[in-house]
């Protein structure tokens, strides 16, 4: 619909269990349509109960929201999931502390722009593996947009193959501006990339996961 968002009306919309705490996002990402669309001003929301957390950047909401957040997921009878993405430019030791303790089926990043985004997702995979959170299992992973104008399949690749080097799983997401790409470039990226999109053969690239403790 294109609109601001208004209060999360839990299961209207969106399967029981998926949860939205927080609309807007203070980033203002020049590929990302929420702050467009829900503003850059972060709107924190009454906390309803869910186990799959879906906000545009809950670590952007007040230390105080994020606590209500992980304490109500604490209490959830499901396997938690932070899929709408957390930004790990924001990523704390204590924000490590809480994933660690919530121990979550699958939670991701974002890789976008590697001049702004390599370190801070280096950063956070050093947490995380100091918590044992940088796992076999790969719950760790991270969006890593491709496909936009200017790329190119092969700076794509190698942007995948970092992510995969701090043991965090890459998954390939293609930039959509609204038009799509021509069916013969779609053609190519997608021939060119379809090992880093379905998760079974991303694992089977991944590199043996660091012991716990190890950076």
């Amino acid at each position: 619909m294109n609109d601001p968002g208004a209060e999360f009306v839990p299961g209207k919309y969106l399967k029981p269990g998926f949860v939205i705490t927080s609309r807007g996002c203070p980033n203002n990402c020049w590929y990302c349509s929420a702050w467009k669309r829900e503003g850059r001003q972060i709107r924190e929301l009454p906390i309803t109960e869910g186990f799959n957390v879906l906000d545009n950047n809950l670590l952007a909401c007040s230390s105080g929201h994020i606590e209500a957040v992980f304490s109500m997921l604490k209490k959830q009878g499901q396997k938690v999931r932070f899929t709408g993405g957390l930004d790990a430019r924001l990523f704390l030791p204590w924000h490590a502390d809480r994933i660690a303790e919530l121990k979550p089926e699958v939670f991701y990043f974002a890789y976008d722009r590697p001049e702004l985004d390599a370190e801070p997702l280096r950063n956070a995979a050093d947490l995380l593996r100091m918590r044992g959170m940088i796992r076999a299992g790969h719950q760790c992973r991270a969006y890593v947009l491709c496909g936009y104008k200017s790329d190119k399949i092969l700076e794509a690749i190698k942007r995948l193959q970092f992510v995969a080097s701090l043991g965090i799983m890459p998954m390939a997401m293609f930039y959509n501006d609204g038009e799509g790409l021509q069916p013969g470039v779609r053609r190519e990226w997608k021939n060119a990339l379809a090992p880093w999109i379905q998760p079974r053969l991303v694992a089977a690239m991944m590199p043996r996961v660091p012991r716990k403790g190890k950076v």
